[in-house]
């Protein structure tokens, strides 16, 4: 849950899609791309090992 919750914030906060607002808000929009990333940005900005644990949650 942890880590759907954060790939919604990171949609709403710090994608660069235009359309991440709207994808945050209804998890049938997300798509592959948004998740890669999504975990791309976790593994700049977190531990590798914490980027795993949300790769492994999602």
């Amino acid at each position: 849950m942890l880590a759907a919750a954060q790939l919604g914030r990171y949609l709403a906060d710090h994608s660069p899609d235009p359309d991440a607002d709207d994808v945050a808000e209804d998890p049938t929009e997300v798509t592959k791309a948004h998740v890669e990333a999504f975990q791309a940005w976790m593994i700049e900005t977190r531990s590798a090992a914490t980027a795993l644990n949300k790769h492994k949650g999602l």
